[in-house]
């Protein structure tokens, strides 16, 4: 039987996202929302020019292969709210809000994803995406996860790789407020990101 937190939760009125029918949910609405790159603070310097990186499709950890969005409110359990989700499974939502943040920061010469045939120099592959709501009580909290190596495609030599976790409070204990949640904490995770990038590929110099 559901506790009353997770009856809660699993009702819980949202204000924002978009509202669709939901199959199979007896008609009530489905709500969708997204995990977005933040407005870019001001092109840096194009400190790679020669560098085309290519971001690779992340991988989702054991659970998180699906639209749905998770909570756990029990120990060693993973459960959906009911007729909330994201847009999409959220590895494809870091893959594209990577890219258009990567590509706006201005630091390499192109920032490309997917596997058109364009030439890279190097891949930025993440696994082990994790996001997920914790509930206790009253309280909630949203956890972000994400393991990134960077790889030089030619040679297929590890430049480098570091694991990713935060955990970010939530205002409440249901979907909305975890979704803004998931926002500041992928919010975080971008910047971290970049600034990991940088350290990365600080030895590297292009020609001239």
């Amino acid at each position: 039987m559901k506790t009353p937190v997770a009856l809660l939760l699993a009702g819980a009125s949202l204000l924002t996202g978009c509202v669709l029918p939901g199959p199979g949910n007896g008609g009530q609405p489905q709500r969708t929302y997204t995990l977005q790159a933040p407005a870019a603070a001001g092109e840096a310097e194009r400190r790679w020019p020669c560098v085309t990186l290519r971001i690779a499709r992340p991988d989702a950890a054991p659970g998180f292969s699906t639209a749905r969005m998770a909570y756990t409110d029990t120990a060693h359990r993973l459960d959906y709210f009911a007729y909330n989700a994201w847009v999409a499974m959220p590895p494809a939502m870091v893959a594209a809000a990577t890219e258009t943040y990567l590509a706006a920061s201005g630091r390499f010469g192109a920032v490309i994803s997917g596997s058109a045939d364009v030439r890279s120099d190097y891949r930025l592959d993440a696994g082990g995406i994790r996001l997920v709501q914790r509930v206790d009580g009253q309280a909630s909290s949203v956890i972000f996860e994400s393991r990134v190596r960077v790889v030089d495609v030619e040679s297929r030599r590890l430049l480098a790789s570091r694991a990713f976790r935060y955990e970010e409070p939530a205002a409440a204990a249901n979907p909305e407020a975890g979704v803004a949640a998931a926002n500041r904490a992928f919010a975080r995770y971008l910047d971290d990101l970049a600034a990991f990038l940088d350290t990365a590929f600080a030895p590297q110099a292009c020609p001239g």
